[in-house]
Formats: structure tokens, C-alpha cells, sequence
């Protein structure tokens, strides 16, 4: 019984989102892999393994690395680094940052292709020649288009709001970004609203209808056929309400704000504001030394955090339904 519910989920994977993904990415801007669709081959190479994976149809794609030893580097990248060798060294000294903009606008993109399973070991970091900061590398499309659908799992829906559908209308925040919460309560709160909005509306504006077409062009030709007019349906309305969502997110986010120090000598700057809000500094103890966070805030209201201040809480009545459903929180990893 077990196993049979577990091998229907597997339908819950959108068979062709690998291929379908990458030129979404490159028309947005975002370091990716491309990869391709390709059938392993009946050959005696296979030796022992012949029987169960000759003639599979999988995906191929090329895996970043950074320049040495003849190899000319994905993109150019000098060094390559995993999430958790990313997390040592933000941890470490404040001289190593990560491009929040990019990092952002790669979140809203999980967040438009439906992409729930995005915790740190989803990521490489890449230092270019162009930029001291590292910039995020999404890896392991197998989650994006998802479509966890059913009876049964529409029983656990409100509990787990990780069992997200793909379609014209977005799934809870919460649920969507759950596995990405370690990452995003690390990485994204330096950035305030108006950075939101500007990294959200030139994301739409990159996804255009040809872009959402040649993206959807990709998958294999029985693939397209059936499922092709409705992929190409959900784009175009989760791209043309990507804004809104943005807000959504951002919210979530800022209902509750992690600022995280180095395990060096810091100092940290609190300074209130005016009508309740807060500046935040956060710096070496030398002298001179620049802000490596700084964020200036006033209150947000926030319709998809409990921990919004009392007056800010919207009534029952007025509550998004898109916004979190009650969970624990998850556990770091």
C-alpha cells in the first residue's frame, strides 16, 4: 500500500521540467546548467546494470566548475563552492557576500516554476571575474511544475502546505518557499521592499510570451501535445501576476527578520526610528570598517506572518488565503 502511494507521486513531477527550465533561466539572467533529454543506449557497456536502464530516457547536463587545469570555468567563474561551503564562510568574516539582488531574483523564480525543494544543498555559489560578491548557481530541477494532486494528499494540504500544484494561480508562500526558509531568512533580509519590487518587475518583464513559447517548445513532442497548452497557460499567468506574489513573499519574510553576525569581532548598531521602526548596522569592530548589513525599516504589515506586531494583524475576514498556513518551523540544516 505504502509503496504504491509512493510510486503515484512520482507522476506528481513534471517528466520534461529539466529541459523546460534552462531557457527560462537565460532569458531571466540567472547562472544556470542547461540540461538535455537524452535515452541511455542498449549497449553491452552496461554490463550488470543492461537490464534496468537500457533505453530509460533521462536528462544530461554539464556539471560547473571554475577554471584550472585547461578547463576555460563555467562562465568564467574563478572558484565554485557548495551551499555548505557557503555557510562556513559567511559565518567565518564578513569579506565573503553573496549578490542578494541575483539571489533574489532566482528565489522569485522558484517561486514562478513552482520549485518548493530549495534548501542550501540546492545551490552553488560562483565568484566571477566581473563581481567580488558570489552569485547563486540553481541546481536539481526534479521538483518545478510539481502538481501534487488527489483525494489524499488534498486531506494534508492545509497541514503541509508543501504539497504545492502548479498552475494559473500560486500556491501558499508558505508552502512554496518551505524548504528555502533557512536560506532565504540568511540571505534575503538585508534587501527591503523597494529592491523587491524592481528585481520582481524585471524578472516579468524579461519572461516574455515567446520566451514562456520556445521554453515550452522544448519538451518532447508527445509531451507538448498533451500537457503543452496548459504549461504555456500557467506561465503567462503566474508571470503576469509575479509582482503581487513578490509582495507576498516579501511579507512573509519581513513579518519576522533573522539578522545574522560573523564569528569575528562585530559590532551591531541599533537605532530607532520615528513611528516605530529600526535601523540596523552590523560591522567589524575596526576602525572605519563599512556596514556589511544595513537595513532601515519601518513597520510592515504583514497579512502572512503571525509574528506581525498586534495592530498590524489583519482580520480574520480580510486574511490572504494565499499566505502561510499554520506549520512548525522547520529545522535548520
Amino acid at each position: 500500500m505504502a509503496r504504491s502511494i509512493v510510486q503515484d507521486q512520482i507522476a506528481s513531477s513534471h517528466p520534461a521540467g529539466a529541459v523546460i527550465v534552462p531557457p527560462l533561466l537565460e532569458a531571466a539572467g540567472i547562472l544556470h546548467a542547461t540540461a538535455e533529454m537524452v535515452v541511455m543506449p542498449d549497449d553491452p557497456a552496461l554490463g550488470e546494470f543492461r537490464p534496468v536502464f537500457a533505453n530509460l530516457v533521462g536528462t544530461i547536463e554539464v556539471y560547473p566548475r571554475p577554471v584550472g587545469g585547461g578547463n576555460p570555468g563555467f562562465e568564467g567563474a574563478t572558484e565554485i563552492i557548495s551551499g555548505e561551503e557557503l555557510w562556513k564562510r559567511l559565518q567565518a568574516s564578513p569579506a565573503d557576500r553573496i549578490d542578494a539582488r541575483a539571489f533574489l531574483k532566482a528565489r522569485l523564480f522558484d517561486v514562478f516554476i513552482g520549485d518548493w525543494d530549495r534548501h542550501r544543498g540546492q545551490w552553488r555559489w560562483a565568484k566571477l571575474p566581473s563581481s567580488p560578491l558570489w552569485q547563486p548557481i540553481p541546481e536539481d530541477r526534479d521538483q518545478a511544475f510539481v502538481r501534487f494532486e488527489g483525494l489524499f494528499l488534498s486531506m494534508f494540504r492545509k497541514g503541509q502546505p508543501r504539497l504545492v500544484v502548479f498552475g494559473p494561480k500560486y500556491s501558499p508562500i508558505a508552502g512554496v518557499t518551505f524548504n528555502g526558509w533557512e536560506v532565504d531568512r540568511r540571505l534575503l533580509t538585508e534587501l527591503d521592499r523597494s529592491a523587491w519590487d524592481e528585481v520582481a518587475r524585471d524578472l516579468r518583464g524579461r519572461l516574455t510570451d515567446s520566451v514562456l513559447q520556445a521554453a515550452v517548445a522544448r519538451m518532447p513532442a508527445e509531451y507538448r501535445a498533451s500537457d503543452g497548452a496548459r504549461l504555456l497557460a500557467g506561465l503567462k499567468a503566474r508571470r503576469d501576476a509575479m509582482t503581487e506574489e513578490a509582495v507576498r513573499y516579501y511579507r512573509h519574510l519581513a513579518g519576522k527578520v533573522d539578522v545574522y553576525a560573523t564569528d569575528r569581532a562585530d559590532r551591531v548598531e541599533l537605532t530607532g526610528l520615528a513611528g516605530g521602526g529600526l535601523e540596523v548596522r552590523v560591522s567589524e569592530t575596526a576602525a572605519g570598517a563599512a556596514p556589511y548589513f544595513h537595513r532601515r525599516d519601518r513597520r510592515v504589515r504583514s497579512p502572512c506572518a503571525s509574528s506581525a506586531t498586534p495592530a498590524a494583524k489583519p482580520s480574520k475576514s480580510r486574511a490572504d488565503p494565499r499566505c502561510a498556513s499554520p506549520m512548525p518551523s522547520p529545522a535548520p540544516r
